[in-house]
């Protein structure tokens, strides 16, 4: 039975995890307290892959106390099959404690309900208290990715009071505030991977790298610069349109390029002799010259890529969003009014009847600097 004091204990361990938020990929973050006697007598978390996991450093914390007996409470069911560290659930038996509680099973295929029974056939009482939203906000593009294999897309861009991406000419710098370009640095941070068009990369020469100067406190706090991993940089180039020159190339993290494929199989080969980029080709969409992006989404999972962000243009969205290939849509909304020519920054077409429009569930609403930051999440 899951009494209030188990739910408190609980909460700490969630707490706990959000710690290696930004550090953990492509593992989930996870936090684990050990209590004895009502004292907690260890705590820790999983602070990035190839690290011990969260139940791992809590025993280390406990500091050689005798744990028989104990409570163990780990935000995530501890892990069964021997990855880059030992299973934490024959840890926890060889421990000898009497009680773990998990806030919600694993869907990794490798663990999922695994780990628990290694516990109750070690003789552990073993609880779940199914905490999914809790789970959800912690660790959504884990646990979208272990379940669909494929990765998690948040699409992100800023944009007027009146919908629009940047005035006719094309001017779009900067209609957001300082306050919200450095958000936007925590979502790169948060991301393993970030997708873009050839067309934006030609028409901007972006870097599409994180500044850490530029990260707020709050994420410097748990993200120390030594950290610092640059994302991969994916570039839709159907047309052979990239040189090499560009700075993606050149700004740390690799890069793929991705272009279509002749048949039905992903094809990788090197890069104008780059080390650090490759071709990617993907199959079409059947009838069109689009990539399937369920395809690069799938192809990105197999090499542990588990979260996307995307920053580009509408064209290049709206075929995200034809193909069912979004998951988050993050809008900062500027107070500014930039009139009826300039640029939307949505280009959906074909929509004659309200029943036809797609409903999205508002997930959180934030105050940035002088902008308003609207998270959605996609169905």
């Amino acid at each position: 039975m899951i009494t209030e004091v188990d739910n408190e204990f609980m909460k700490q361990a969630f707490a706990l995890a959000k710690h290696g938020l930004y550090t953990t990929a492509p593992n989930p973050c996870v936090g684990c307290v050990i209590v004895k006697d009502n004292k907690v007598i260890g705590q820790g978390y999983h602070e990035c892959a190839g690290m011990p996991h969260a139940e791992v450093m809590a025993m280390r914390s406990a500091s050689g106390q005798d744990l028989t007996g104990a409570t163990v409470y780990v935000s995530l069911e501890p892990c069964s099959h021997y990855g880059l560290t030992p299973p934490c659930a024959k840890a926890l038996v060889d421990a000898k404690v009497a009680r773990v509680l998990c806030g919600t099973t694993d869907p990794n295929p490798l663990v999922s309900g695994k780990g628990i029974a290694i516990l109750r056939e070690g003789g552990i009482e073993v609880e779940v208290f199914a905490w999914e939203d809790e789970q959800w906000q912690l660790n959504k593009a884990f646990l979208y990715a272990m379940e669909h294999q494929k990765a998690f897309v948040t699409v992100k861009f800023g944009m007027s009071l009146d919908a629009k991406l940047a005035l006719k000419n094309g001017a779009s710098k900067w209609i957001t505030s300082d306050a919200s370009r450095s958000d936007v640095q925590r979502l790169r941070v948060l991301h393993q991977a970030i997708l873009t068009s050839a067309s934006t990369v030609l028409a901007d020469d972006p870097s599409l790298n994180i500044r850490y100067e530029q990260l707020p406190v709050a994420v410097t706090t748990d993200y120390p610069k030594d950290s610092v991993r640059q994302p991969l940089k994916v570039v839709v180039d159907t047309k052979g349109r990239l040189t090499g020159k560009e700075k993606i190339f050149s700004r740390g993290g690799d890069v793929w390029v991705i272009r279509l494929s002749e048949s039905d199989k992903v094809i990788e080969e090197s890069f104008l002799d780059n080390p650090k980029a490759k071709i990617v080709a993907i199959p079409k969409v059947n009838g069109t010259e689009e990539v399937d992006f369920q395809v690069l989404l799938a192809q990105l999972h197999l090499h542990k890529i588990r979260s996307v962000l995307v920053e580009a243009g509408g064209n290049f969205v709206n075929s995200l969003f034809a193909q069912k290939a979004v998951n988050e849509l993050i809008t900062y909304v500027a107070p500014k009014i930039l009139g009826t020519d300039a640029i939307d920054a949505f280009k959906v077409d074909g929509i004659t009847n309200l029943a036809l429009v797609a409903n999205y569930t508002l997930e959180d609403v934030c105050k940035i600097g002088n902008d308003v930051r609207l998270t959605y999440k996609i169905d």
